[in-house]
This record gives structure tokens, C-alpha cells and sequence, in this order.
């Protein structure tokens, strides 16, 4: 089965291989950071319309167009955003915050 994202094909074989290096690489540099495939799919999408337009950041637009091409698309209503889950250190400091307990 192969792997189509942007104008690269890939085996699924491919794709795994390729992230597995990315993925110990980036962790050297980053010790604790985690990424998924597909997270690295995007990463590299990112990278490929940098390289080809010569522009470090991409706009708002771009990135969703840049998400378009990776294949995705609203199927669904809207649901809220679980900040939890994506940083749950920085959740729970914001709870301590919005809710300090009194000291007796």
C-alpha cells in the first residue's frame, strides 16, 4: 500500500523508515518530544513549501492549504479543542491558577 501526501508517493515501508529516523533525530535534539507519523507527514510537507517557495513561515492560508493537499478535509461538526490532552502540564498549572486553594 502506498502513501500519497503532496507530491511524494510513498510505501507505507518507506513512510515508517523515514519517520523512525526523523523521529530519533528530532529526539536527540529535543529529548522528550514526541512525534507521530503523522505529525512527520505534515512536518515534512511544511518543509517541502518552504523549500519550494523559498519562505521560512507560511501564512494561515497556507498551512490549511498545505493540509488540503495531505488530504484532509471537514467531515464533521467542530468539536472544542482538548488542551489537556495536547499539554496536560500547562492544564493542570492553569487549574491551580483559576482555582487556588486557601491555606487554612
Amino acid at each position: 500500500m502506498a502513501t500519497q501526501h503532496a507530491d511524494v508517493a510513498l510505501t507505507t515501508y518507506e513512510a515508517k523508515r523515514l519517520s523512525k529516523t526523523y523521529v530519533s533525530t528530532f529526539e536527540e535534539n529535543h529529548p522528550g518530544a514526541d512525534v507521530t507519523p503523522e505529525e512527520f507527514v505534515f512536518l515534512k510537507a511544511v518543509e517541502r513549501f518552504q523549500r519550494r517557495t523559498r519562505r521560512r513561515y507560511p501564512s494561515w492560508r497556507e498551512i490549511l492549504s498545505i493540509l488540503r493537499s495531505l488530504g484532509y478535509r471537514k467531515v464533521g461538526r467542530a468539536i472544542e479543542l482538548d488542551l489537556e490532552l495536547l499539554y496536560p502540564l500547562e492544564a493542570a498549572l492553569a487549574s491551580e491558577l483559576e482555582s487556588p486553594e486557601e491555606a487554612a
